[in-house]
């Protein structure tokens, strides 16, 4: 059964980072749902390269996480998003499951701003969760939000 408890957005209160970074205007931390425009950086995360080797991180220090769904969204200024990706979870930051089955990615955003929310089949306990673009439109590009609860 799910957990019944109030979802927050874990991710406000998390450390992002990321395999590679475009430049300091689009770090990891951008990518999250709370960043807002401004004229010293972008509103996503954006890799030095679009390729299938990038992934973006949240973690969590201290006690694990309950994570329960996440979401994601493009880059507001440009026509560039993530059209396809692969959610992983850990908990001892060395073997990452995806709660989906091995190596089963999920639809993501086809338009800047959308909102694409994905919940897990069961909510699952994190210290880390990430995000492994697949396949993406112009370039990879992400906002990325975390849901579930603090234990």
């Amino acid at each position: 059964a799910h957990d019944a408890r109030v979802q927050a957005d874990l991710s406000a209160l998390a450390r992002y980072s990321a395999t590679s970074v475009h430049d300091p205007s689009y770090e990891a931390w951008r990518a999250s749902f709370s960043v807002v425009c401004s004229r010293e950086g972008g509103q996503c995360w954006l890799p030095a390269v679009s390729d299938a080797n990038q992934w973006l991180m949240v973690a969590w220090c201290g006690a694990p996480v309950t994570v329960s769904s996440f979401a994601t969204k493009g880059r507001t200024d440009y026509d560039q998003w993530v059209s396809q990706y692969i959610f992983e979870y850990t908990l001892d930051g060395v073997t990452w499951i995806n709660p989906f089955g091995p190596g089963e990615p999920r639809a993501g955003n086809t338009d800047r701003n959308s909102v694409v929310r994905h919940v897990l089949p069961e909510p699952v306990r994190a210290r880390a969760v990430r995000v492994r673009p697949t396949a993406w439109n112009g370039y990879i590009a992400l906002r990325f939000a975390v849901y579930g609860s603090f234990d």
